[in-house]
């Protein structure tokens, strides 16, 4: 073999080594620890739109987001007929499972993780209160929550129909930012997508929650296998495709 020769493969060897070994150490790194940022959020509205951002952001260029939030306070200003309006506290009649909640988006920002139309009461009663609700995270990072579409109508309290005059809603709001394997199938934050990811797969199907209790850094959204935007057993096939793979 010529020199020549024998210099070529050894740097195709060379190159081949390091970069198995780039692999290797890619394979080796957890998802980041994110540091959670959380915010007080207290707003109100007359009718007028109503919006508020954070004071401090969140990386914008993350892999993917955590975002959870807790109503602490629901108010509404009264106005009977003859009498001056008064504010009453009616926190306690939110149902608690929609008090709170927490979701998963993919980054980076911006991203929305609540969107809803809000309405009280449902039809077919008149509307007391009335608007379009959105969370989620701005271009830069920053918390948001914009109210608007606001309707003010009349409620019936104590027998007596009344004006919504004001609705004030005030809470907290929790963003944590990722870093880490976007790989679909990767369940369990090694970069690859091989038999160890089974067991972590079979629990991501079981909900965010219970998958994030155990893997707090790894992405859910990885179990998104078929790309329909949700994690649920029309996935399975896809996996098994990415495992064959």
């Amino acid at each position: 073999m010529a020199p020549e020769d024998e210099k070529e493969m050894t740097l195709v060897a060379h190159k081949r080594l390091i970069a198995g070994l780039w692999l290797a150490c890619c394979a080796a790194l957890p998802a980041a620890v994110a540091t959670p940022e959380t915010w007080n959020f207290d707003i109100y509205t007359t009718g007028q739109p109503a919006y508020w951002t954070s004071p401090t952001a969140v990386d914008p260029t993350a892999d993917w987001y955590v975002a959870s939030w807790e109503i602490t306070l629901l108010e509404v200003t009264l106005k009977p007929p003859f009498f001056p309006q008064f504010t009453i506290d009616i926190t306690d009649q939110i149902p608690p499972e929609d008090r709170v909640g927490i979701d998963t988006a993919l980054g980076p920002a911006p991203i929305i993780v609540f969107q809803d139309h809000v309405r009280y009461p449902p039809p077919p009663d008149p509307v007391g209160f009335e608007c379009d609700l959105e969370l989620g995270l701005n271009a830069t990072g920053h918390g948001y929550m914009n109210m608007t579409n606001v309707v003010l109508g009349t409620v019936v309290y104590q027998g007596i129909t009344m004006q919504v005059k004001k609705v004030r809603i005030a809470g907290t709001v929790t963003a944590e930012a990722f870093h880490g394997s976007t790989v679909l199938g990767d369940l369990n934050c090694d970069y690859a997508v091989d038999f160890d990811d089974i067991n972590s797969f079979v629990l991501a199907l079981s909900g965010f929650i219970a998958y994030h209790d155990v893997y707090p850094t790894c992405n859910w959204l990885n179990a998104d296998c078929n790309q329909d935007g949700v994690v649920d057993f029309a996935d399975i096939d896809a996996f098994i495709a990415a495992l064959t793979r």
